[in-house]
């Protein structure tokens, strides 16, 4: 016998209306080609939800891997949720931002950057709170796949990005910063930017580029067994790259 559908289930926080809920987060969600639209995916979405019931996890998140899987989601019961705003930069903006920063990471740890994360995001209602174990998870997998987590300081601030070559783009697939911290970031990113441009995936409230960028939904949300409301939040925000 062999796995032809699977999905994993991580545990998150959700900020609510009335403090933190626990959430599962679906990762790498995949059907072999051969058996897709057998409904094979859609038993292991309604499983998944049965478990997040029994267990008393009221959401279930996840993020399409392509726009065009929002629908199929849907269908699930999922609604599209999450939010992400992303800012086009050029490489000459990139490094007029830089001017004055430090090329040096700050010396920070995987729970100190989580807790960055949390601090910055955790007052506002339906954003998703990852714990530490998920945070140092993130870094090793970009690292693994040629990325880059990049961490700076001043101004007793302490911020980080994640980043990924693509072609010739450059991505931010996260910034958790204050703007004191922004040229540190910058000096740092300029040193491993190929091409002329670098993408920034902000959370839309974030202070760096305020006003700026496009707006879309990148992540979705589910009920688990319709008892639950969703958070009522301003703009909520998943990110961090688990891909």
């Amino acid at each position: 016998s062999r796995v032809i559908s699977a999905l994993h289930l991580l545990p998150a926080q959700i900020v609510t209306e009335n403090g933190r809920s626990p959430v599962q987060y679906i990762y790498a969600a995949a059907t072999l080609p051969e058996y897709r639209n057998t409904g094979c995916m859609t038993q292991l979405l309604k499983a998944a939800e049965d478990l997040g019931t029994s267990r008393g996890i009221p959401f279930t998140a996840l993020v399409p891997s392509v726009q065009s899987l929002f629908p199929y989601y849907e269908r699930s019961g999922f609604v599209p949720y999450f939010e992400t705003r992303t800012v086009r930069i050029s490489k000459e903006e990139l490094k007029k931002l830089a001017h004055g920063g430090r090329e040096k990471r700050a010396q920070a740890s995987s729970r100190l950057l989580a807790s960055v994360r949390t601090e910055a995001l955790g007052g506002g209602v339906g954003n998703l709170l990852w714990d530490c174990s998920a945070f140092s998870f993130a870094s090793a997998y970009q690292k693994a796949a040629q990325g880059n987590v990049f961490s700076a300081a001043a101004s007793g601030y302490v911020g980080y990005a994640f980043f990924q070559q693509e072609e010739q783009t450059g991505v931010v697939t996260e910034a958790i910063a204050q703007p004191q911290v922004l040229a540190g970031l910058a000096r740092q990113l300029q040193g491993v930017c190929r091409g002329p441009l670098v993408l920034f995936r902000l959370p839309v409230n974030s202070p760096l580029f305020a006003g700026q960028g496009e707006i879309s939904f990148t992540g979705m949300l589910k009920a688990n067994g319709g008892l639950a409301a969703l958070p009522k939040g301003d703009h909520p925000y998943l990110g961090l790259d688990l891909s």
